[in-house]
């Protein structure tokens, strides 16, 4: 008898020698919905499993999402509760808000440009002449032709270069009042400093995320929380050093630490103003050209 499923040609008994398939009808039959099976398998296994995988990952986005949207208004609602409440398992959620302050002030000044330039030299303009016509006299110039222009600003100058500055400039200010925490001799580790830090820093965020708003509808004062929500960190950096309770009388005064970290901060907000204010000025010059010197 042919075995239906090697082809081995066997004398006699119930399974192939060879292979040790059923031989006979039974055997075939197994046979069959045996590959049936398998192409059904193969068939169908692999589409069902791409979306139940995507699907996976929304429904796992929607989650931190949701945690992270949880713990920024609890944060808005009570800073200092919430700062002194969180834990290491909060790394996450203050990295996020981390990276949302460090690209802020950049998309703000890629979508309010314009309404900056206005401030800054219609001021300089009412300034030098004497007149209130400065603010209006610059919108004019710059809704005419030069409007045009607008695309020159370029998105990666002006929002990822300096989003990546920005960022590791906060990173150089968490490490240096990281490290005087340690010189004070308190025994806390990075990721529970880190989410600390990062949670007092929710009050400044929430300012920039206002006006980044504002700035997307032209409003002038975002300047205003764009400059509230950049001196935030002065007062971020005091209140999560001293939320450290120490009870070794050993080590750097909190004090001596607090002034540390604010000579690095002035030092590394100076660095980051001169990259936007770099960019400032390469926006006037692609914008404007030379008509700008006709204002003075």
């Amino acid at each position: 008898m042919q075995c239906s499923n090697c082809g081995h040609h066997n004398k006699s008994g119930k399974f192939c020698v060879k292979c040790g398939s059923k031989l006979g009808e039974e055997g075939v039959k197994e046979q069959v919905a045996a590959t049936a099976d398998h192409s059904a398998t193969h068939t169908y296994s692999q589409p069902t499993s791409q979306p139940a995988q995507s699907n996976q990952h929304v429904e796992n986005a929607k989650h931190i999402s949701k945690m992270y949207i949880g713990y920024f208004m609890q944060g808005l609602k009570a800073p200092l509760a919430t700062a002194q409440g969180v834990r290491e398992e909060q790394f996450i959620n203050a990295f996020i808000t981390f990276i949302l302050y460090a690209i802020s002030i950049p998309l703000m000044m890629y979508f309010g440009w314009k309404t900056m330039l206005v401030k800054i030299f219609g001021g300089l303009s009412s300034a030098i002449t004497g007149e209130d016509a400065g603010d209006s006299l610059v919108s004019g110039l710059l809704d005419s032709d030069l409007v045009g222009e607008a695309g020159k600003v370029s998105f990666v100058d002006v929002v990822l270069k300096q989003s990546i500055f920005m960022f590791i400039g906060l990173a150089v200010i968490v490490a240096v009042a990281y490290g005087a925490m340690k010189l004070a001799k308190l025994d806390i580790s990075f990721k529970s400093f880190f989410a600390r830090f990062g949670t007092f820093l929710i009050v400044p965020t929430g300012l920039f995320i206002v006006g980044i708003v504002l700035s997307l509808l032209h409003i002038d004062i975002f300047l205003y929380f764009l400059l509230v929500g950049l001196l935030g960190i002065l007062f971020v950096i005091p209140l999560t050093i001293t939320s450290f309770k120490s009870n070794v009388a050993e080590g750097l005064d909190k004090v001596y630490g607090i002034l540390l970290t604010y000579v690095v901060t002035i030092i590394v907000l100076y660095m980051v103003s001169k990259g936007f204010v770099g960019e400032i000025k390469a926006i006037v010059l692609n914008i404007t050209g030379d008509a700008i010197d006709s204002l003075f």
